[in-house]
């Protein structure tokens, strides 16, 4: 949430704030796979996905926070996003990784369980 200052002079120097516009975002990293048994997990398939190098694409995002061993403590969300940063990372002899930053666009909504 961004902070909007309503300090004053009976703030007896203490900054008061109230809260502005919200705003959430995922980052993630993943290995690297160009080519997969299963084609969704391919990196090439989701560059494709968000219209290569010249187009913006909002993608759906769905969350699931789990609580551990015990299923019970399980939090799913679900919204708007864009991607606002995507890099391929990868040195000689060593897994590729890529990672992916996602800016929501609207709420960040709870959602029930699968």
């Amino acid at each position: 949430m961004e902070e909007i200052d309503q300090t004053n002079k009976d703030s007896a120097g203490w900054k008061q704030i109230i809260g502005g516009l919200r705003s959430w975002s995922v980052s993630a990293d993943a290995l690297y796979q160009n080519e997969a048994e299963s084609s969704k997990y391919a990196f090439v398939d989701f560059w494709d996905h968000l219209g290569g190098t010249n187009q913006r694409a909002k993608v759906f995002v769905e969350l699931a926070i789990t609580g551990g061993a015990n299923s019970d403590g399980n939090k799913y969300y679900h919204g708007e996003a864009f991607v606002t940063s995507l890099s391929v990372n990868g040195g000689t002899e060593d897994q590729a990784t890529f990672s992916v930053t996602l800016t929501g666009s609207g709420v960040l909504t709870e959602a029930a369980a699968a």
